[in-house]
C-alpha cells in the first residue's frame, strides 16, 4: 500500500487525493502496528507530508517533517544517512513553501555533514550543494549561491555524463548552461 500511495504522488495533481488517503491510511496502520518511533512509521510520515507539501498543506507538512527529524536525530544522530534525508526533507518543504532562511540552514548543515563524510564529490554531497545553490538564489544571494557552485559543482562539468546518476546528469547540465550564460554575460 505504501508504494502504490507513493505512486499516485507522482502520477501528479489528479492522484494527490487518492495519495493523501492512501498515505494516510498506512500511517495509520504502522502506528497501531509498529509504534510512532519504528523506521517504516517515520517513513510513511515522510510519505505522507510530501503529498500534503504538494497540496500546499505546508503546516501540517512541516509538522510532521520536523517529528520525523526530532525522532531519527533522537534515536539515529545528526549524522546517520536517515537523519540527513529528514533535514534534506525538511528544507525542501520549508523551501517550497517560501521559508528560504530556514531551508538554508538545513541545507548548510546537510551539505557541511555531507562534505566531511562522503567528500566533495559524492552524489549525494553534491546534489546537497545544488539545494542549497537553488535556495540562496530564491533568498536573493546570487554571490552566495556563486560560491556554492565554484566550490561545490563545477567539478560536474568535467565528469562524463555516463557515469553520473540520473539526478546528477540533470545537475551537470543546469550548471553548464549557468556557467555558459555567464561567460556569455562577461
Amino acid at each position: 500500500m505504501n508504494n502504490l500511495a507513493y505512486t499516485f504522488n507522482f502520477q501528479g495533481y489528479f492522484c494527490y487525493a487518492e495519495a493523501k488517503n492512501l498515505n494516510e491510511h498506512v500511517l495509520e496502520i504502522r502506528r497501531k502496528v509498529l509504534g510512532d518511533e519504528h523506521p517504516d512509521t517515520l517513513t510513511s510520515m515522510h510519505n505522507l507530508a510530501s503529498v500534503l507539501s504538494f497540496q500546499g498543506y505546508c503546516a501540517d507538512a512541516k509538522e510532521l517533517d520536523e517529528y520525523v527529524l526530532e525522532i531519527r536525530r533522537k534515536v539515529l544522530g545528526d549524522e546517520y544517512p536517515d537523519t540527513l534525508s529528514s533535514m534534506n526533507n525538511l528544507a525542501y518543504t520549508l523551501r517550497n513553501h517560501g521559508d528560504y532562511a530556514g531551508a538554508r540552514k538545513f541545507y548548510e548543515q546537510v551539505l557541511n555533514i555531507m562534505r566531511k563524510a562522503l567528500g566533495d564529490e559524492h552524489p549525494d554531497t553534491s546534489t546537497s550543494a545544488w539545494n542549497l545553490y537553488v535556495t540562496l538564489l530564491n533568498m536573493g544571494e546570487p554571490d552566495a549561491a556563486n560560491d556554492i557552485m565554484k566550490k561545490h559543482l563545477i567539478w560536474l562539468i568535467d565528469s562524463d555524463p555516463m557515469y553520473l546518476a540520473a539526478e546528477l546528469h540533470e545537475i551537470r547540465e543546469r550548471v553548464i548552461q549557468i556557467i555558459g550564460e555567464k561567460n556569455r554575460v562577461e
